[in-house]
């Protein structure tokens, strides 16, 4: 006891320098296979992210707070204070009864029926998956759009910057297909090639779906947002099939060269990437006459990702003549998606006019 005790709470020296790499020590130290150490220390990290990033009340199932500190629903409406709101929401779990399926893009021909997640932040994501909500077909507008969910490069937003934007897009007749990429982990080209078999996939398979190939668009949510707006500007050299008819962008990042050390960027090209991958990897450095229109939404006080970001990729728009509309918002924070609460569960007012700008707008641009 007495030396448990000094490890702890009177460490020497020694002890001071060992006691950061426990993480990678025990594992390793208890027989277990390199894998696994490596699946703790990335459990381990991602733990920290989360509450770093102000995840983690999402991750556990705490339901969001309005100013006022009443809890609040997945919809904004308060709830009663000893009331836990759902971490990922009841109305889309109905919906997966409603023909929605699951795609394997390494593997395409086997599907199965999407299973909800536990969490709405996944980091363990072992291969590329497509997740498919059918616009109904009463409603069926021929539109189709790939999501991509947020989470820095070092996790998906799964629920409420996946799952949640796909089921509104079914509802307004648009099929909305989610895209589980996988993470770089040392490897940057893998988000991109992920998003790039997804497209591919989605226009091969038009028929099928019930969209028309000239009318397949992408959003993207911060992160996602940045692989959306490379998806737009690299073509993979198929342009016809890899290339989206519009982009929707919540909250982007666009330049790894304006955050070099911001979290997407770090965990996308490390600490100290080349100056020709920073440049290589933003958005607003890559836009040319053949990118799509794009439709922008941020908010002035986001803590993570500057409004910055949306207006360089603005005004490299209109450099091109590319129709182009940002709407940024004078608060709202980061991570609001379409779920009524920002990512600290702070009630997002301009929910119902996101929802309305959005679905007009894609709309319009593809007739």
């Amino acid at each position: 006891m007495k030396t448990l005790w000094r490890f702890f709470y009177r460490p020497t020296k020694e002890v001071l320098i060992i006691r950061p790499f426990l993480p990678f020590i025990i594992p390793m130290a208890c027989g277990t296979s390199p894998g696994m150490a490596s699946y703790c220390r990335r459990s381990y990290k991602q733990v920290s992210l989360e509450k770093k990033c102000g995840l983690y009340r999402q991750s556990k199932g705490i339901p969001p707070v309005c100013s006022d500190g009443q809890n609040i629903s997945r919809r904004g409406s308060p709830q009663p204070p000893n009331r836990r709101a759902h971490n990922y929401p009841d109305a889309i779990k109905v919906r997966q009864m409603n023909g929605n399926r699951r795609i394997r893009l390494l593997h395409p021909g086997i599907a199965q029926p999407i299973t909800p997640p536990r969490e709405n932040f996944i980091s363990e994501i072992k291969e590329p998956e497509l997740h498919i909500f059918p616009a109904a077909e009463v409603k069926n507008t021929g539109i189709a759009t790939l999501i991509c969910p947020g989470g820095g490069y070092a996790g998906l937003a799964i629920g409420s910057e996946g799952h949640a934007c796909a089921a509104w897009l079914s509802s307004i007749g648009v099929t909305g297909i989610v895209l589980q990429y996988r993470l770089p982990y040392g490897k940057k080209s893998v988000p991109l090639g992920d998003a790039h078999l997804g497209m591919r996939y989605v226009r091969e398979n038009a028929g099928e779906l019930g969209v028309n190939p000239g009318k397949v668009g992408i959003i993207g949510f911060s992160a996602g947002g940045h692989l959306a707006a490379l998806v737009s500007n690299t073509h993979n050299g198929a342009p016809e099939k890899t290339r989206p008819d519009f982009s929707v962008l919540f909250y982007p990042v666009i330049s790894m060269e304006e955050s070099p050390k911001g979290l997407t960027a770090v965990n996308l090209l490390g600490r100290k990437p080349a100056a020709q991958d920073a440049a290589g990897f933003s958005g607003n450095r890559l836009v040319s006459p053949n990118t799509p229109p794009a439709l922008l939404f941020h908010c002035d006080d986001d803590p993570l990702v500057p409004p910055r970001h949306s207006i360089l990729y603005y005004e490299a728009l209109r450099r091109e003549s590319i129709s182009a509309s940002l709407h940024i918002f004078p608060e709202g924070g980061h991570a609001w998606g379409l779920t009524g609460a920002n990512m600290d569960g702070t009630f997002f007012r301009y929910e119902a006019v996101v929802r309305e700008l959005a679905g007009d707008w894609i709309k319009r641009v593809t007739p």
